[in-house]
């Protein structure tokens, strides 16, 4: 039988990427430390980011920890190192009732373990969220990875997957034994609307020159990045004024890729982080984001949000968010040929992108906001603490499914 809810707000450390780190699971706690979350639970952050890799371009897999450099691997060991020694002294410190721990794959994945062994050691319970596909970085393992990875899944109190597919994937597991929950990302959909409202108000030049809209990082390559800008001749020469506008992208991979006497069309932008990139979210740009392995992109929410026809492969999340022909535009195949296709669709037919980009907007609207959002958690959390809760019937039942 369930118990009722303690008089008190419970505690619930929240560890994670926080800044100065940036990037899109940074936003999404940001979010969520900000909403109606902290108000029923009292919000203990612990950062887990490490030393910012600049100019890096391929951030991607196990090698990822030292592509910038000795001296920056180093860096981030005794960064590792303090967080995994600290974190027990947070615990005792704070007496928390529950750990919320927010990761992603590869060494992500093994250092949230040890937060995970940690709190079970200190006899807290965890929920334990996973920040991209976790069907696609299960296939790609070793058999002993797997044995690993569902070893961890199953210590935590709640597994919350982003991507609606990896309910039924861990079902389909018979090891995989935890309480698994779909809880998709959100946005906060009011105030990017009007952040991108009064960005647009201020920018004298309107609507200017069409634009493709490619926001980087330092995972370009894994977004796709180096087969967009091989679209860029086949496009240019179709679309003269098309210009592509690539955010936080490197120059390098842009010289690499792109004729010189091209590179005038490809606009590239300094790191953009929070509202400044709003700016760029113009009502004459197409957001491209040919990815090769997603989550939940929160740029792509907050793209929908802003009402901007999408162009984007279907994996991980992304098939949650847009579906094929109603919000956005889905690649069958993540190639340069493909982008063209998909980018001439949306110039040659205004009309079409203004459909999808309203039909994106309602989207985002009704099914991925902040509140929204911030309400789930307050149920899984509820659920990881034994007390009462109500989760829908689709999550709830998907739940139990996975037990």
């Amino acid at each position: 039988m369930h118990s009722e809810a303690p008089s008190v707000r419970p505690r619930v450390v929240v560890a994670g990427i926080l800044p100065p780190s940036v990037g899109g699971i940074t936003s999404f706690l940001l979010e969520m430390m900000s909403s109606s979350l902290a108000e029923d639970f009292e919000l203990i952050p612990f950062n887990t980011g490490r030393p910012h890799k600049p100019n890096v371009t391929n951030n991607t897999g196990y090698r990822a920890l030292w592509n910038a450099g000795i001296g920056r691997m180093l860096r981030a060991i005794v960064v590792t190192l303090k967080h995994v020694l600290t974190f027990p002294w947070l615990l005792w410190k704070s007496r928390p009732s529950l750990i919320h721990l927010h990761t992603s794959p590869y060494w992500s994945f093994w250092e949230s373990a040890v937060y995970l062994l940690e709190g079970r050691l200190a006899g807290v319970p965890c929920v334990l969220q996973f920040h991209f596909s976790f069907r696609a970085i299960y296939e790609k393992s070793s058999s002993l990875s797997r044995r690993l990875m569902l070893w961890v899944v199953r210590r935590s109190r709640v597994f919350v997957v982003i991507c609606h597919e990896d309910l039924k994937f861990l079902d389909s597991l018979s090891r995989a034994s935890a309480l698994v929950v779909y809880v998709p990302n959100g946005v906060d959909v009011r105030r990017i609307q009007s952040e991108v409202a009064a960005a647009r108000r201020k920018d004298a030049s309107g609507e200017g020159s069409p634009e493709v809209l490619f926001l980087g990082g330092s995972e370009t390559v894994r977004k796709g990045l180096p087969e967009l800008l091989q679209a860029v001749p086949a496009l240019v020469s179709r679309f003269p004024g098309l210009r592509f506008r690539l955010l936080a992208v490197p120059g390098d991979i842009v010289r690499l890729h792109v004729p010189a006497e091209l590179r005038d069309a490809c606009l590239r932008e300094d790191w953009v982080s929070g509202t400044a990139k709003y700016a760029f979210f113009r009502p004459n740009s197409i957001f491209v984001l040919p990815s090769h392995g997603e989550g939940m992109p929160i740029a792509i929410l907050e793209a929908m949000a802003a009402g901007l026809p999408i162009v984007a492969s279907a994996v991980g999340g992304i098939p949650d968010l847009i579906r094929d022909g109603e919000e956005g535009l889905l690649l069958r195949r993540i190639d340069a040929p493909s982008i063209v296709d998909a980018v001439a669709k949306l110039r040659c037919s205004p009309r079409l992108g203004e459909t999808l980009g309203a039909n994106a907007r309602r989207r985002v609207e009704s099914h991925f906001d902040v509140v929204d959002t911030a309400e789930r958690f307050k149920e899984t959390y509820r659920l990881a603490l034994g007390l009462r809760w109500s989760l829908p019937d689709e999550r709830r039942a998907a739940s139990t499914a996975a037990r």
